[in-house]
């Protein structure tokens, strides 16, 4: 009878330490080598690559009627990805996306020039196409605002690496023409940016 017992008793203990072993949810769950492993470890991996939208900063400078001289340009953006791609690190701005995103920018010299803007656009390869919206303040060195502008700045942009280079015109809608005729070429003004590009 006692013999019965323990032969019982060790039998129950080696299945239940197998069970444990096999069993996810277990602590000593033990993960499995071989062929099913790699396959989910690599689509594990892929998957983390991949994001629909991704988050990204921008850091750079800026010159012409919508910002005056920005040092630095501030900005971040949020964009939607449309192609199923891999992300690569140094290169976080790749493939075709549509985005929107805001930025500041300023210089202060005696006085200040301030400017704030909201901005939306698609990107087909390297080539970026954007408009924004931007309003400009000039202070005085007691912080006085002397000038105030609101324009429409549509650009077009190249994407190398993590450069992002952008040019185009710029519309007074509302306020000063703070520039008047200044950056412009045959009186017709404009905006140039050159910033780096990175991933939060």
């Amino acid at each position: 009878m006692i013999k019965n017992v323990i032969v019982i008793a060790l039998l129950f203990i080696i299945s239940g330490s197998a069970y444990s072993q096999s069993y996810p949810g277990h602590k000593n769950f033990r993960k499995r080598s071989g062929i099913i492993g790699k396959k989910t470890k690599r689509g594990q991996h892929y998957n983390n690559d991949f994001k629909r939208i991704d988050l990204l900063g921008h850091i750079g400078v800026s010159f012409g009627q919508e910002t005056l001289i920005g040092l630095p340009k501030l900005g971040g953006i949020c964009r939607l990805n449309f192609n199923r791609t891999k992300s690569i690190e140094n290169r976080p701005f790749k493939g075709n996306s549509f985005y929107v995103g805001a930025d500041l920018s300023m210089l202060v010299f005696f006085a200040g020039a301030f400017n704030t803007g909201v901005q939306a656009g698609f990107k087909f390869g390297p080539i970026t196409i954007d408009n924004s919206f931007s309003q400009l303040s000039l202070m005085s060195p007691e912080s006085d605002i002397v000038a105030r502008q609101t324009s429409y700045n549509p650009k077009i942009g190249l994407v190398i690496g993590p450069a992002w280079l952008k040019f185009g015109p710029s519309y007074i809608i509302k306020g000063d023409n703070i520039l008047r005729d200044g950056f412009g070429m045959n009186n017709f003004p404009f905006n140039a940016e050159l910033c780096y590009v990175g991933s939060f």
